[in-house]
């Protein structure tokens, strides 16, 4: 899951910071579970690689903005 990786560049201290990432992490969790007991199937992998490149473009971006 994506979220680990920002947890990881956190410091320790920045107490409210993981607060939030841990709760979109149980959200992320949640609508995940929902989504399955809806019928969501998964993505092609092509999608998926796209998917993945497109996010740490936005992930690098924000870091410098």
């Amino acid at each position: 899951m994506h979220l680990f990786g920002h947890l990881k560049r956190l410091p320790e201290r920045d107490r409210k910071s993981w607060a939030i990432i841990n709760q979109m992490r149980t959200d992320e969790i949640d609508h995940a579970h929902l989504a399955e007991r809806l019928g969501a199937k998964d993505l092609p992998e092509a999608v998926k690689v796209a998917m993945r490149f497109a996010s740490g473009v936005m992930t690098h971006t924000a870091y410098w903005v």
